[in-house]
């Protein structure tokens, strides 16, 4: 058949790469993987993972740059999956497992975490020191933090977005509505894990080796928990981080 690409596709992570052996090519040629599912590649060798009849609505996976590299965190909202890659936000099919497409979020930063404020999802771009809003794989707004905070969570209130700045040991509390910071408040050293409680927020403090409480409504630090010395190794090596 011509135009068929005969050969294998093999995704290496470590160099963020999606490899394509061919015996021969052509511009969106189709690769049968499975029975409904497939790949096809265009002119330049990105490639495309496709379900029968839905060419076109997937994403794209660049021959030399994958969009799902370097994942570092997932987000659900209640219908689908979010997951993070290098600067790219890639929605999921929780059925099939399958991306639905692909977002450009930052092209000069990664994505740190990601969470969901019941409407949007949100992304921490943490070499850029920004949040970034998306409403359903649409960049709706991207908004500054304070200078060098390189957030490396996020996490939600029910009324309020936190981040855990690394590069100034603080947590800020945005407004979702307009994206603008509220206040920005210290905590320990690198802080790279937040999770809501319910009542209070909770802060990992990795270089720190602490757990630090914090009031939603001042910001205030109201407890601080510290491991004992023979643990602090156990802590340094998990970053308590929670979706």
């Amino acid at each position: 058949m011509a135009g068929v690409v005969l050969g294998a596709i093999m995704f290496d992570s470590w160099k963020r790469r999606t490899k394509v052996a061919l015996a021969a090519t052509s511009a969106a040629s189709l690769l049968a993987i499975g029975v409904g599912l497939g790949a096809s590649l265009n002119a330049t060798g990105d490639v495309r993972v496709v379900k029968s009849g839905q060419l076109g609505a997937l994403g794209w996976y660049s021959n030399t740059y994958s969009r799902l590299a370097q994942i570092s965190g997932m987000v659900f909202d209640g219908t689908s999956l979010w997951a993070d890659g290098y600067g790219y936000l890639a929605k999921i099919d929780v059925n099939t497992g399958l991306p639905l497409g692909t977002t450009l979020v930052s092209s000069t930063s990664p994505i740190s975490a990601v969470a969901f404020d019941g409407t949007y999802v949100w992304t921490a771009n943490s070499t850029a020191s920004s949040v970034s809003k998306v409403n359903n794989g649409t960049v709706v707004g991207t908004y500054a933090l304070p200078t060098n905070a390189q957030p490396q969570a996020l996490a939600f209130d029910g009324t309020n977005l936190w981040t855990a700045n690394g590069g100034s040991a603080s947590v800020s509390k945005i407004n979702v509505s307009t994206g603008a910071v509220i206040g920005t408040y210290a905590v320990g050293y690198f802080p790279r894990g937040l999770v809501f409680d319910g009542s209070s927020l909770w802060v990992a403090n990795y270089s720190s080796s602490t757990l630090s409480k914090v009031n939603i409504s001042t910001g205030a630090v109201t407890a601080t928990t510290t491991r004992s010395e023979e643990h602090t190794s156990e802590l340094q090596s998990h970053s308590f981080i929670s979706y």
